[in-house]
């Protein structure tokens, strides 16, 4: 840490014979350097906070410090003062911290309702197929409807918002279980339609195909004469979500360019807002 000191000829003047200058001090340097450490403590306590994030039930500082390679000392330091603000809490009598509620109210204030967010474009890509479309998320091993733009086809498909549907046979469904860990997947595959190890790996190869790029489909498989395709994603807290476009099976070869290719549209405005 240092300083530099300025001198200011301008600034001399004479009483009595004595020079009497002023002095002019640049902390510059010195206000660098505090705004660096500033940043380096925030830094250090997001860490922490991530890091608190990984245990449900808890972790000790020295857990904290040797997982992120931290002298327990500036762990314990950071902690306090995450204390003080209700950022984390004490996890039990035998010592140990966990992410206290403070943390969970800006969560919630921060969040934003991804059925606010993307229903413009569950409207766009109803309004270039005339089809149905709808926003589900995936909870507890179903996909729940929370939003849809019903289309203006005379004969058109519609579900109740608040209704679930399964996984391992809907456009939806496979959209959002290609989002899972490959081992989760088959084990809601497989609670679904049992061992048929033929079905299963039919169902594993389509979620690669999607995984690549492909879209999810429904080819009459869950209702009757009901056919779909569906995309899906992550929003910004990590929740699955799917948009599906389901249409009587009647029309759905006719039609099924057009929603693929409005699909694919609602893909590209979907990165430009998540």
């Amino acid at each position: 840490m240092y300083c530099m000191v300025v001198i200011s000829h301008h600034d001399v003047n004479t009483y009595g014979g004595r020079d009497e200058t002023s002095v002019g001090i640049s902390v510059a340097p010195l206000e660098a350097q505090t705004k660096r450490s500033g940043v380096q403590v925030i830094a250090r306590a997001a860490l922490i906070l991530r890091t608190l994030k990984q245990y449900k039930n808890g972790a000790s500082l020295g857990e904290i410090s040797q997982k992120i390679q931290l002298p327990r000392s500036t762990v314990q330091r950071i902690v306090n003062a995450l204390v003080e603000e209700n950022l984390v809490i004490g996890a039990s009598s035998r010592g140990g911290y966990r992410l206290g509620p403070e943390i969970q109210m800006l969560a919630q204030f921060g969040q934003i309702d991804v059925a606010t967010l993307v229903r413009p474009l569950l409207e766009q890509a109803a309004l270039r197929t005339s089809e149905t479309v709808n926003l589900s998320v995936f909870r507890r091993d179903k996909m729940v409807i929370v939003d849809q733009v019903i289309g203006s086809q005379k004969l058109r498909t519609v579900s109740h918002v608040g209704n679930t549907t399964m996984m391992a046979t809907t456009s939806n469904g496979k959209a959002a279980l290609a989002q899972l860990d490959p081992a989760i997947a088959r084990q809601i595959i497989t609670v679904e339609i049992g061992d048929d190890l033929s079905k299963i790996a039919q169902i594993e190869a389509e979620l690669r195909r999607i995984r690549a790029g492909d879209l999810a489909t429904n080819l009459d498989e869950n209702a009757d004469h009901i056919c779909a395709l569906g995309l899906g994603f992550k929003d910004q807290s990590g929740m699955i979500c799917a948009i599906s476009l389901p249409t009587p099976k009647h029309r759905f070869a006719k039609k099924r360019s057009k929603i693929a290719d409005a699909l694919y549209q609602t893909r590209e405005e979907l990165n430009l807002i998540i």
